[in-house]
């Protein structure tokens, strides 16, 4: 490649081109760059002459021998090496490379990736290549000097015309703020520059600066200064300007003294700034290229590229040459760049590049460039109007126009009365803020004045101009103002300009006036966001806000100021007018709130902060003329649109208010709020003038109205405009689901409905206005409706009217394209949408073509047809999207009535179009970004959250867990980020990981990475946070070190607080559930160099380190002590046999920095002998243990305190977490290297451990320890505030057993803690095992510990040192961490029964319980575990569980439901374990023992051995047959018909090896289904012959039936299918397989428990082994013709001493695939129930549910639901079906659900809330720490060792597993019973409906026909039923109060009618 440079340092001819190797291939973090332009600069001059001397040894580094000159360009990457993470191949960058490697005058370059930056989009290449050095100098000595922003405080810019000074005075104006920049410039046209750059005054840095800085007697003192030319030259008289402890920069080097100056008298700080020092010296990198990034967006917000030609002509390189220096000779310097450019054109004229090189360009930047090829010019509106967004950036200073020149700019005084006739009409209409006869007096006086060369008042000035301009911007060829395109914008430019200049003079920002706030509004709401400036619109917006409240707008009807208008004479107009201007102004706020990007989700001005009435509905004239001139809301006025656009704001606002309530974000949004604040919107429709409705009705009503008040027609379409944009934004987060999930099918609907109204009334708003596409407001709506209407296509394309679906898409893209000429809005957003929607096109054939033959497809609207009937226009189409309601417009109608043709005309569409494809693929995070897009101004693509809120498109339920609200086990790690407040994460063993929620709730972060492969992800052995960034945290992930977990551990990181994570993969094995799980934390990133992480590893694998951000990790060689300590060297299960390893690594922050990281590390290994605290002081190159250390105990915590520069300690004898019977606490002081044993007690007091340590990081020396575990008679911490000198316990001895406690206990989140835990032992109420324990670094109130059952804290600590009191709740809400070991769901009784580990189990007897903490657990007894828990099926409140503690009867009786137990006295102290299963009658339980095999007894008699059966055998009950049991071990199954007496083996079930669970119908007598590794297999005949069901499923591990609609079940199963080792489940007995599962994490399937729910339709359950339960609601759908499994009800058969068979049977309807023969004896004839039955019974269920008084939206929304859920399925409908009419006087119970079935209340399943009588006595340490061992044995994920090895397992048992619940669980079935419960539908009048016996149905022929009716034909029937009249035979549903005639969902009655019989008589 060609290339230019030196071999030899000197002038410029030594310059010379040559052909150099290609770059190598890029390594590291290396960019191969091709060069598009390179900037040549003074500094360049310096480094070929061989005199830089910036850095003195620089030669001797730089590349030899040939020196390629230039680091400042820019360029495209081609290539990047394997480490880089900021770029790929294609992005444009620009950038500054190191001064020690090649240069850039190259064809390509090698550059760290660290030095450069994306390259601005609003330049190109050529400017971006002169940005970096000036500009980046500029920010980075901002920075040096860390200047706040706004601060109240001057600034000193000596060399202001220079390029850095240029730029250095626009960040101190534009983005600092600072109300005072002065800068220095010597001539005329640079101190002309310097002004338009910002500078608030300009003085001569030839003068005395001193005495020309006294003489502008500034209000603020200088405390900054920037010295930009010859620092010994400026030093001393700097330093007598500078304020007292000010601060100065320099960037030029020099010899400089500073005795003899003011420097210490007045602590002044100097400091130099060179941009190459972080490349140079390698320190840091990485800020600079986070500095370019931020310079690359600062740029695009001020758009330098559309403002470049501000350079002043004669300017030259404005590098204030007219300095002289003695340092450096600028004119030599300027003569030495023109030579050399000279030099390198006659280089490229030979051929050196193939790009030519420009003259020296005019520019403030000081340097010549290297252009690349033009990039295509901006639009000229953009270009220009970016000229005032510059001017209006540089803020106001004091001048004063020139007189002459302003009237010259003016309009001729002859021309003003048409502009402001045009300004009425054409515009005043959107922002109605201005009184247009108080504006004619303005013109007068303005022009009065300025032709007596007069200053006229220059706040009317400026809003005069700004009236001008906007006329003239809204102009247009055709308009009443008819102005050429560019006329009308030169015109509209100078009155900007002129309006600016105006507001400068008035002084705005510090004296404004009524005046020059409406021409801010004005500017800032008209002009800005249309081309584009956001970032300015909403400062102005904060400005004008500001301004208002200084002229107390805010209070002007106060009670006070009412009371003062009373007795004085009131200017009524001016009165309005300031009302208008603040509803503007907040209601702007409050619509924005509800808007998306930046601002959404907060607004400024809160409604009890204001005392302003609403403006009255007056028109202008009216104004005054009478005492009450306001007249009611239905007499259209020039302000009804501003008070109704008022309305919209307020429901906004309630909405914003609404979510952060609720403590989310808004695509979190539970879906009853949707729903409410959906009635508030409709509501509003409801209450709109009549002139504002769009019903025919309406339109014929007002059009009188319309012909005398033409705005009434677009005041109309934009207020309905503004309630359906609200309408879309509202229901967009159920968008997605309501494809799928018929639950939200009405969210659907409405976003689908609102989003083509939108699009229809923004049709008619800009074929009537033309000049509307300038609005910024409405082109964004019409994007964001484009955007729903595109993301419906993409998740529904088997849509029937896909094609349809299409072409509207297509008339989308035509509309926006139409706006595309006057609108930058369009213009970015119709390419986000073209770039989103066409990819992919050249690889797919079904493409859209436009029906057009030609090339160009013209827009246009039909002409119109006046139809009759109604009265109304209306087009001429058959588009099943339009639809006639009163809130939707008659299609096509203009506003004054005539016709719409030829409004769109030559769209030129045929490249764009002809490549549109349907058929790529756009998922939701592409919709996110396209939202990004649309809702982020369309300045730039913003990085702003969209979260959709679908449910995982694979999987059908989305899960939520159910509720303990306790946590439930172990929590062994606290961790609160340093620096950013709020921020913090626990971890649990064997449960996740959680982040904190502000109102003390967690969220579980860890869900999504613990699928069946990933189990071991959910043990956390430690967290760590990034000190830096407060979203990245850390986490070692893995379960156990030995052959329990199979898998290596792995670092993971997120960059989201936990939303996602990537992973790198260790070569050894983490234990988050392994003995010293509590130590830590083993994880810790550098706080000076977030590169940088150690992990400190068990099992004697060392230290590890990354130096990439966790990346990649080394081992760190030079740490040898890798830990010996074993805790049972015997223990063949290598659980307490593996090395412990290393502890806890702490960094030093108070330590120096060496080579960019933290030199001083401790790592704390578990070594009780030698040392056990190792210490680096170089940075980790070298270790040694730390002098004086204690030597006899393990350490457990170390903390730093950086204000005392000490570190805390915590010692045990034990390693935890279940021992310690010793320990101490240590201090170690880092400037002496002293230890201080401070332990609180000694002597008998101290026989514990301790583990927990906080530190106060607000109050130096206050801390809290806390012991690990004291288990007798309490757990004890300490609270030190003297550093440990001294100490306080929680509780202390009076006289033996009297104790003082100093605290008070809560347990409010969950009750069932105090109940069954704390008043059992009454002990232990503070907890045991505490090893996490923090105090937050922002609140010394605030602390928090956990222990083994919960977390536990406080918000009262510091009462402590003071009354020596605190309060203590249990804080884990939302930490679901419990070892679930059974789950039951029983049919028409308690809705579910768990068992767990650790905690019991839980009884919750309904659904609407599972939301709430329990208020006790299972008592009486009180298992430590529940093994198991089954029912009886005939006799559903009998319930049986077992436990798991030798030594105790283990086996547990409920007659209510398990409300309330007893012991089972037929079982004895030798039994435990295993499983249970109870009778159909509940006279026997069969049990198999883990101890004693399996077992039975009959009505509560001893337990005896059964026969036949092997032991540990799967067992199960016949629920409806009280004679058969069922096993189950290894591949045979077995069968009882003797009531469990005797076993015999049954038909081998052949091609499987292994049983793994036996599920049995609830409801049919004799069907069960078998899982095997081989699939499922089902039997009808009671066990005696089997069928493999399915073979989809393979490995399949719990099954469990639930209901579905109606009479049907469905199966669920856990088993390796086509998604993967997931939940699955069918609705059609096995023949076809929904994944229910998706993203969820269960951990390893094998281990969870499943029910199906016996009471809620479509729910189910799934225990998981750390993470508690989960559940899940949601309709499946089976195979075409298929059915799901028929409930047919059986006789009870009694138990008998012979075995009893059962003769009839009856069939179950054929499937396509097979049929199945059910044999049983039936009380009623079985129905043969198709799939359209089915369905139809369904919606039945759904419509008898309604009560009289819903409102008729949620009615037809569920009803629509199920529509589109038949249109999903593509079922089709068969005749004879039927609907069922449920009587009206049924009555519901609690357990109802809604949406499918009834369930008769029944007082005998009431829950019995009543405390036992008998507790079980507490555990000892002994038995406790056996238990915790015995535990670990159920807890691991793949069992595979021989018995003996199980049994020494089984001793090993483990204490505290805890679930999570989700801080922000998904809505509850958000129609059910919420808005349907109870309901009493009344018969029709008239109806044949007769009353029944509660519980009867009445069945009802439905419209029937030979042929399948499609989809949408079953809708219309369904609706019109709806619908139907008195004598039908359905149910009347009630018109809702208040709704007007014709409001309708459906559209017009009479339509829906002729359907009807039109469809009937077919």
């Amino acid at each position: 490649m060609q290339a230019i440079g030196v071999s030899h340092y000197g002038p410029p001819s030594n310059l010379e081109t040559r052909q150099v190797p290609l770059p190598d291939e890029p390594k590291a973090r290396d960019l191969l760059i091709q060069v598009k332009a390179l900037s040549v600069n003074p500094i360049d001059t310096k480094i070929r002459a061989g005199t830089y001397d910036d850095a003195p040894d620089y030669y001797d580094h730089v590349p030899h021998p040939f020196h390629i000159v230039a680091p400042e360009a820019a360029g495209v990457v081609l290539a990047v090496g394997p480490d880089v993470q900021y770029f790929q191949a294609g992005d444009s960058v620009f950038y500054v490379a190191l001064p020690t490697r090649q240069g850039a005058a190259a064809e390509y370059q090698l550059v760290d990736e660290r030095t450069v930056g994306h390259k601005p989009q609003s330049v190109d290449f050529v400017e971006a290549a002169v940005m970096p050095l000036t500009f980046g100098t500029a920010w980075e000595m901002a920075e040096r000097l860390a200047i706040p922003e706004g601060e109240h405080a001057g600034i000193l810019i000596i060399n202001g015309a220079g390029g850095v000074g240029s730029v250095a005075t626009q960040l101190a104006r534009s983005v600092l703020r600072l109300p005072v920049v002065v800068a220095t410039a010597s001539r005329p046209e640079t101190k002309e520059w310097v002004g338009r750059m910002g500078a608030t005054h300009v003085i001569d840095h030839r003068g005395d600066l001193k005495a020309q800085i006294e003489e502008l007697h500034l209000d603020v003192p200088i405390k900054y200064i920037f010295i930009l030319a010859s620092t010994e030259q400026y030093l001393s008289v700097a330093s007598d300007i500078c304020a007292p402890l000010g601060k100065i920069c320099s960037i030029v080097q020099s010899s400089v003294s500073f005795y003899g100056t003011q420097f210490l008298s007045k602590s002044l700080t100097f400091a130099w700034c060179w941009l190459g020092t972080r490349g140079y010296h390698d320190y840091d990198r990485e800020a600079q290229h986070v500095m370019m990034e931020k310079l690359a967006r600062f740029i695009d917000e001020v758009d330098y590229g559309a403002g470049r030609d501000h350079t002043p002509q004669g300017l030259g390189s404005a590098d204030s040459s007219d300095h002289q220096s003695p340092i450096q000779d600028r004119t030599h310097e300027r003569g030495d760049l023109e030579s050399r450019l000279r030099r390198l054109e006659s280089i490229i004229a030979a051929g050196g590049f193939s790009s030519q090189i420009s003259s020296p360009l005019n520019s403030n930047s000081g340097r010549d460039v290297v252009p690349a090829p033009q990039k295509p010019e901006l639009s000229g509106e953009e270009v220009e109007f970016s000229k005032t967004v510059d001017f209006l950036e540089s803020d106001m200073f004091e001048s004063t126009p020139d007189l002459q020149h302003t009237l010259a700019m003016l309009p001729h005084r002859n021309d003003c009365p048409a502009l402001l006739q045009h300004y009425s009409a054409e515009v005043d209409w959107i922002y109605h803020i201005v009184h247009i006869p108080t504006i004619e007096s303005y013109v007068a006086s303005v022009y009065t004045a300025l032709e007596n060369h007069q200053p006229p008042n220059f706040g009317q000035l400026g809003l005069v101009c700004t009236i001008f301009a906007l006329a003239a911007y809204y102009a247009g060829p055709f308009s009443d103002l008819p102005l050429a395109i560019k006329e009308s914008k030169t015109l509209a430019y100078r009155w900007f300009s002129l309006a600016q200049t105006a507001l400068c003079a008035s002084n705005f920002v510090s004296a404004p006036t009524l005046e020059t706030i409406q021409s801010v509004i004005l500017i800032s709401q008209h002009l800005l966001p249309n081309i584009g400036a956001i970032s300015i619109f909403k400062i102005l917006l904060t400005s004008v806000l500001h301004a208002s409240r200084s002229l107390s707008l805010h209070l002007l009807d106060s009670p006070a100021n009412k009371q003062k208008r009373q007795h004085m004479q009131v200017d009524y107009i001016d009165l309005e007018l300031k009302r208008r201007v603040w509803w503007q102004i907040t209601s702007t706020d409050w619509l924005l709130s509800f808007m998306g990007g930046s601002q959404s989700g907060t607004y400024t001005l809160h409604p009890h902060h204001m005392k302003v009435d609403l403006p009255s509905n007056v028109n202008d004239s009216d104004i005054g003329s009478k005492e009450n001139y306001a007249q009611p809301l239905d007499i259209p006025t020039d302000t009804t649109y501003s008070i109704l656009r008022v309305h919209i704001a307020e429901i906004s606002r309630e909405i914003v208010d609404a979510v952060a309530e609720a403590g989310c974000e808004f695509d979190d949004i539970s879906y009853e709020l949707v729903l409410t604040f959906d009635r508030k919107l409709i509501d509003l429709f409801n209450v709109l003038p009549v002139f504002f409705r769009l019903d025919p009705k309406s339109r014929m009503q007002s059009k009188r109205i319309d012909s005398e008040r033409p705005l009434v027609a677009l005041h109309r379409n934009l207020i309905n405009f503004g309630i359906h944009t609200r309408l879309f934004r509202l229901h967009r987060p159920y968008l997605a689901r309501g494809s799928r999930d018929p639950r939200y099918a009405y969210s659907r609907m409405v976003s689908l409905r609102s989003a083509r109204t939108v699009l229809e009334l923004g049709k008619l708003l800009i074929v009537d206005k033309a000049h509307v596409v300038k609005q910024w407001a409405i082109v964004h709506h019409l994007l964001v409706s484009t955007v729903i209407l595109l993301m419906d296509y993409s998740f529904n394309r088997d849509d029937p009217k896909a094609k349809e679906r299409q072409e509207e898409i297509m008339e989308c893209f035509r509309i926006i394209e139409s706006c595309e000429k006057q609108s930058v809005m369009a213009q970015r957003g119709l390419s986000r949408l073209r770039e989103s929607f066409s990819k992919g096109s050249e690889n797919k054939s079904s493409q859209i073509v436009p029906k057009s033959s030609s090339n160009s497809t013209n827009f246009t609207i039909a002409q119109p047809e006046y139809n009759t009937q109604h009265d109304t226009l209306r087009l001429d189409t058959n588009s099943e999207f339009q639809t006639q309601n009163s809130y939707l417009p008659s299609t096509g109608a203009r506003m004054d009535g005539s016709s719409l043709s030829n409004q769109w005309t030559n769209v030129d569409d045929g490249v764009f179009f002809e490549n549109l494809n349907f058929d790529v693929d756009i998922d939701n995070h592409d919709f996110a970004a396209l939202f990004q897009d649309m809702e982020g101004a369309m300045r730039t693509i913003q990085v702003l959250p969209l979260l959709l809120a679908a449910a995982p498109i694979e999987a059908a339920f989305s899960w939520a867990s159910v509720k303990t609200g306790g946590g439930g086990g172990f929590i062994p790690g606290i961790v609160f980020h340093p620096n950013t407040k709020g921020v913090a994460y626990a971890r649990s063993d064997i449960g996740g990981m959680y982040r904190l929620n502000s109102d003390d709730s967690w969220t579980p972060i860890s869900d999504s990475i613990t699928q069946d492969a990933t189990w071991h992800n959910w043990g956390t052995d430690a967290l760590a946070v990034d000190p830096q960034n407060a979203d990245v945290v850390y986490a070692a992930l893995g379960m156990y070190t030995n052959s329990w977990d199979p898998a290596s551990g792995s670092i993971a990181k997120s960059t989201n607080q936990g939303s996602t994570w990537t992973f790198s993969n260790l070569t050894f094995k983490v234990g988050g559930n392994m003995p010293g799980r509590g130590t830590g934390e083993r994880l810790a990133v550098d706080p000076a160099n977030s590169d940088i992480i150690y992990f400190g590893a068990r099992s004697g694998n060392g230290l590890w380190k990354s130096t990439d951000g966790g990346a990649t990790f080394s081992n760190v060689t030079s740490f040898t002590n890798t830990g010996s300590y074993r805790e049972d060297p015997s223990d063949s299960t290598g659980l307490e046999s593996d090395i412990m390893g290393l502890l806890f690594v702490t960094f030093d922050s108070t330590s120096a920095i060496t080579n960019g990281a933290t030199s001083r590390i401790f790592v704390g290994v578990a070594d009780n002998t030698t040392a056990s605290v190792y210490v680096s002081t170089n940075a980790g190159s070298t270790w040694s243990p730390l002098a004086g250390q204690p030597g006899e105990f393990f350490p457990h915590k170390c903390k730093l305190q950086p204000t005392e520069k000490a570190l805390y300690l915590t010692y045990s004898d034990g390693i935890g977490p279940y021992d310690g019977t010793n320990g101490s606490v240590w201090r170690y002081d880092l400037t002496t290297s002293v230890w201080t044993n401070i332990t609180p007690v000694s002597g008998s007091d101290l026989y514990f451990g301790f583990g927990g340590l906080g530190v106060d990081m607000l109050k130096p020396g206050y801390l809290v320890v806390g012991a690990l575990n004291s288990w007798w008679p309490n757990a004890q911490i300490f609270r030190s505030n003297d550093s440990g000198s001294s100490w306080s316990p929680i509780w202390e001895w009076t006289s033996y057993p009297s104790m003082n406690n100093y605290y008070g206990l809560s347990t409010s989140n969950a009750p069932w803690i105090e109940i069954s835990f704390w008043d059992v032992a009454n002990d232990e109420t503070l907890g045991w095992m505490i090893e996490a324990l923090e105090i937050d670094p922002f609140d010394s109130d605030h602390w928090l510990y956990g222990t083994g059952l919960t977390m536990m804290g406080g918000h009262d600590l510091t009462s402590w040192d003071t009354t020596h009191n605190v309060s203590i709740s249990t804080l884990a809400n939302g930490i679901e961490e419990m070892s679930v070991q059974s789950l039951k769901s029983i049919p028409g009784g308690s809705e579910l029964l768990v068992a767990v580990g650790d905690d019991s189990g839980f009884t919750y007897l309904s659904s609407s319980s599972l939301t709430t903490a329990p208020a006790t657990g299972w008592m009486t007894p009180e298992f430590t575990t529940s093994t198991d828990v089954d029912y009886a099926g005939l006799t559903v409140a009998d319930v049986v569980r077992s436990g798991n503690s030798a030594g105790t009867q283990q086996l547990g009786v409920s007659s209510d439901g398990g409300s309330s137990w007893s012991i089972d006295y037929g079982s004895d102290t030798t039994a435990y374990g295993g499983t249970v299963a109870y009778s159909a009658s509940g006279d026997t339980v069969l049990w198999s023992t883990a101890s004693e095999g399996v077992l039975r007894s009959q009505y509560t008699g001893s337990f005896a051995s059964v026969t036949g059966l092997p032991a540990a055998a799967l067992i199960a009950s016949d629920k409806q047959n009280d004679n058969y049991f069922y096993g189950g071990s290894g591949s045979t199954f077995y069968t009882s018909s003797d009531n469990g007496q005797t076993f015999a083996s049954g038909e081998s079930l052949s091609g499987s090896s292994q049983i793994n669970f036996i599920a049995v119908h609830p409801a049919v007598a004799g069907q069960v289904y078998v899982s095997t590794d081989a699939g499922i297999y089902s039997s009808t005949d009671f066990g005696s012959s089997f069928t493999l069901l399915t073979s989809t499923l393979t490995n399949v591990y719990q099954i469990s039936l639930g209901v579905g609609p109606g009479s049907t079940w469905y199966l669920y199963a856990f088993g390796t299918g086509s998604a993967g080792n997931k939940l699955y489940g069918s609705a059609d007995d096995g023949n076809t397989w929904t994944d229910l599962q998706g993203a969820q994490g269960f951990g390893a399937i094998s281990s969870c428990k499943l029910a199906g729910s016996g009471n809620i339709a479509g729910q189910v359950y799934v225990g998981t082994n750390g993470r508690g339960v989960f559940y899940a609601k949601g309709t499946l759908t089976g195979s075409s013709g298929s059915t799901s499994i028929a409930a047919s009800s059986s006789t009870t058969v009694k138990a008998t001493s012979a075995s009893t068979s059962p003769k009839s049977s009856s069939t179950i309807p054929t499937t396509t695939s097979k049929s199945t023969t059910l044999s049983t004896t039936t009380r009623s004839s079985t129905v043969s129930t198709s799939t359209a039955s089915c369905t139809a019974m369904h919606i039945s269920g759904i419509l008898k549910q309604v009560p009289d008084s819903s409102p008729q939206f949620i009615f037809l929304s569920k009803l629509f639901a199920f529509s589109h859920l038949f249109l999903q399925a593509q079922v089709l409908y068969k005749t004879n079906t039927h609907f069922t009419n449920i009587n009206p006087t049924m009555s519901y119970s609690d357990t109802y659900d809604p949406d499918f079935q009834v369930w008769d209340e029944d007082p005998k399943f009431t829950a019995q809330k009543s405390r036992a009588a008998q507790v079980s006595p507490p555990l000892s340490p002994t038995a406790r720490k056996r238990d915790e061992k015995a535990r670990l044995a159920e807890a691991i994920e793949e069992p595979t060792e021989d018995e003996a090895t199980k049994r020494k397992r089984e001793k090993k048992n483990s204490k505290g597993k805890w679930k999570q619940k989700r801080e922000k669980p998904k809505a509850k079935k958000p129609s059910a019973e919420n808005f349907y419960r109870n309901a009493n539908f009344k018969p029709a009048p008239g109806s044949s409906s007769t009353k029944s016996e509660p519980g009867s149905c009445k069945a009802m022929p439905f419209p029937t026909t030979d042929h399948t009716m499609s989809v949408y034909t079953t809708w219309s029937i369904l609706c019109t039923h709806f619908f139907s009249d008195p004598a039908a035979p359905f149910p009347q549903i009630p018109r809702p109060v208040g709704r007007s005639e014709g409001i309708g969902y459906l559209g017009d009655l009479e339509e829906l009618q002729e359907e009807r019989q039109r469809l009937e008589e077919q």
